[in-house]
């Protein structure tokens, strides 16, 4: 259930990864771990600080830990970078420099292709250590993070890291939808849980998400029917695991389903 919105395995494992994508659409999520998104072709749209941005080539986004994020590719032809760092591995950052961070936007694109080019070369050491970089000594590891952090406060001017009052608050609620999403999860049970009125919970999710309750409790839902579906019992009926992951009926299951295949190239589904 964690991997919902929660990159679960990322923030239980010491380990630099990194993936691309040519195509693809992440609900909104959160991790403890950090996350450098690089634009290495076409252009896309990333929601982050309760604001939507627009990514172009050669362009970055940071994203702190424990931050709402989600983002959409905008071109048929895009090439996406993700680097997700450990928490570990910004503690002599944040030693070094208490309550500042990067900015979230990284828009120096003649100086960002030499972060990129650095990022793959850490990858490149860390896979000659196994994917995980479990068997990476610390120093090294450490040495290779720290010049990378140096290079791009020379280039990005680090900025306090604030933290918004509703903060505690969004982590809170996106947690238990995560551990609930199969339970009956209205909007004014969901309000009313948290002691808020409906139209209150409504506009603080939508601020502080980036879409409403009832689009993110569809992403959640149909993103695990799709992930049992890779791990189940293949007699198992994509009727039943619907209804299981807190779908009330067929015809919004099937809806919801096809909104979400329109969005994500990745998956195909044979029902």
């Amino acid at each position: 259930m964690e991997k919902t919105f929660y990159e679960f395995n990322a923030d239980t494992n010491d380990y630099f990864w990194t993936w691309h994508f040519n195509k693809n659409y992440t609900p909104p999520h959160f991790h403890k771990s950090l996350e450098l998104i690089y634009c290495v072709k076409g252009s896309m749209q990333i929601f982050i600080n309760k604001q939507y941005h627009t990514l172009h080539q050669n362009e970055m986004c940071f994203i702190p830990s424990y931050t709402v994020h989600s983002n959409r590719y905008l071109d048929e032809e895009n090439v996406i970078h993700s680097f997700l760092f450990a928490h570990n591995f910004f503690h002599d950052f944040e030693k070094t420099f208490p309550q500042k961070n990067l900015p979230f936007l990284l828009l120096n694109k003649e100086a960002n292709p030499s972060i990129y080019n650095e990022l793959i070369n850490i990858f490149m050491v860390y896979t000659k250590y196994g994917y995980n970089g479990n068997n990476i000594p610390f120093l090294q590891r450490q040495a290779l993070i720290n010049n990378l952090l140096l290079n791009m406060i020379n280039i990005y001017p680090l900025i306090p890291a604030t933290e918004s009052r509703d903060y505690n608050n969004v982590l809170e609620v996106l947690r238990y939808i995560n551990q609930n999403f199969r339970e009956d999860l209205s909007l004014p049970k969901l309000a009313k849980h948290f002691n808020y009125s409906p139209k209150y919970f409504s506009d603080f999710f939508k601020r502080n998400i980036g879409c409403t309750l009832t689009e993110y409790l569809h992403n959640v839902r149909i993103k695990n029917v799709l992930l049992q579906m890779e791990t189940s019992d293949q007699k198992t009926s994509l009727s039943a695991l619907a209804f299981d992951n807190g779908f009330k009926s067929l015809a919004t299951f099937y809806r919801v389903l096809k909104q979400y295949q329109q969005q994500i190239s990745n998956y195909t589904i044979n029902s």
